[in-house]
């Protein structure tokens, strides 16, 4: 196994990595039989840059192969709109920036272990088609609460089946690159979710499944307690779910 940055390394052209804390958090609940049992909630804070904390849970080979090669050819859509030299995102765009957003997702959830929940087999689906799982959405935002300082959080809602942690019911990724807010669902098979209206209701825009044409500047401003606002309003809609 070798070491993978959870958040490209070639972030640090256009976000510095400031000394100082370090921030990224995780909740989780496990439910069984419609009732809560425990709930997990982890924030930590570390000394050093999230932008350089690695994770060794990724083969060489993959590493350097095909994960290369996909940051080479996506990551220049991110470093564009982060220095503000591309305010409009095709298809090819949001296409890319599900591919990194997905990436980052499935490296950054190792960074709070109890709180792992994505799949070999999702992990495989990736590598295989360079697309986020069936049953993802990529939403993506315009970060101004703080551009020189990334963060990654996890939260989902899992099952227990016979004394250990089942299933998910489902998981949810928000990380922040500068100026760049992605926000990824991952939800059960077969849960119809409406990704423009949960879009439109939190600020957001789909980018998987993609939008025809997304003007970036146009994005409306998502502050902190903007951003707390999404990870709550996904976590409290799909616990409903969960208890019916």
């Amino acid at each position: 196994m070798s070491e993978q940055h959870v958040f490209p390394d070639r972030l640090k052209r256009v976000v510095p990595r400031e000394h100082g804390t370090r921030q990224y958090g995780a909740y989780n609940t496990i439910r069984r039989m419609g009732k809560t049992i425990r709930e997990d909630q982890k924030v930590k804070h570390n000394q050093g840059s999230i932008g350089a904390s690695r994770i060794r849970k990724v083969c060489k080979h993959c590493n350097q192969g095909w994960l290369n090669t996909m940051e080479q050819d996506c990551f220049p859509v991110v470093e564009q709109l982060i220095r503000g030299e591309k305010l409009t995102l095709s298809r090819d765009d949001q296409v890319k920036l599900s591919r990194i957003a997905t990436s980052i997702a499935m490296v950054g959830e190792w960074l709070s272990v109890p709180h792992v929940s994505v799949t070999q087999e999702e992990r495989e689906s990736f590598r295989q088609t360079l697309e986020p799982p069936q049953d993802w959405y990529v939403f993506l935002g315009r970060n101004t609460s703080d551009h020189n300082t990334p963060f990654h959080f996890t939260d989902g809602v899992r099952s227990m089946e016979n004394g250990v942690d089942g299933p998910k019911h489902f998981a949810v990724y928000t990380m922040a690159m500068g100026a760049v807010m992605l926000h990824i669902l991952a939800v059960e098979t077969g849960n119809i979710l409406r990704a423009d209206i949960y879009a439109r209701n939190l600020g957001l825009v789909t980018i998987c499944p993609p939008t025809d044409w997304i003007v970036f500047p146009l994005l409306r401003g998502l502050d902190r307690a903007d951003i707390a606002r999404i990870r709550s309003y996904a976590l409290l809609s799909f616990r409903e779910q969960t208890e019916r």
